[in-house]
């Protein structure tokens, strides 16, 4: 557990066994299934860009690693030793077919944290959000559920601050 990670990492004879459990985030464009508290969500979020720029701008090797260690850094949301069936050789994540979608997106790595690209998305998304409706003004603020403990606690607020630093307090907000 993460409490007892980093006491032990380093002993040599350490066996982990990762199963390839994904660390990634899930957006959620659902419509409300009740009217009590119903969340509507920002325009901005139906924005194809937006979305990417939220999938780029989150590092998730960071993340899996260092925040809610220890993980398997993913951008699938399942396993990353998940095969396509059963005989496979190797997982789908690690397939010919996997590595050219990456290339074809300029992916060099497995956690697709590409910071730049993520503002200049969200930039122009943004832009567009404004344009589109007098009423959109301020940051977009999204909100993010999760349990109420202290771990869950550190992880939201983790989450919140990445996301405000690289977009900017001013433009986004995560409540």
């Amino acid at each position: 557990s993460k409490d007892y990670y980093d006491k032990y990492v380093e002993r040599t004879g350490i066996k982990t066994s990762y199963n390839g459990f994904p660390q990634n985030i899930h957006i959620n464009l659902a419509e409300p299934r009740t009217e009590t508290n119903k969340v509507v969500h920002p325009t901005i979020m139906f924005d194809a860009e937006f979305r990417q720029a939220l999938f780029y701008g989150f590092d998730t090797k960071y993340y899996a690693n260092s925040v809610y260690k220890p993980n398997t850094p993913s951008m699938f949301p399942m396993p990353g030793n998940a095969k396509n069936y059963v005989l496979d050789p190797i997982p789908y994540a690690k397939s010919p077919q996997h590595y050219a979608i990456l290339n074809e997106f300029g992916i060099t790595d497995e956690s697709a944290f590409i910071p730049e690209r993520a503002k200049e998305l969200f930039d122009a998304a943004y832009a567009r959000w404004l344009a589109a409706d007098p009423n959109n003004k301020g940051p977009v603020k999204l909100i993010i559920i999760s349990e109420n403990d202290d771990f869950s606690r550190d992880l939201v607020t983790y989450v919140k601050e990445a996301y405000e630093k690289l977009f900017g307090a001013d433009k986004f907000e995560l409540v």
